[in-house]
């Protein structure tokens, strides 16, 4: 069985959301070590 196209879509939008929430973290760190 070969995956999909969707799977690779679906992963890099996971991706994305990760590169998303850790920037969020990081800003938040930033924040709290002020």
């Amino acid at each position: 069985r070969q995956p999909g196209p969707e799977v690779a879509e679906q992963l890099s939008i996971y991706q994305e959301t990760l590169k998303a929430k850790t920037k969020q973290l990081k800003s938040l760190a930033s924040e709290v070590n002020k």
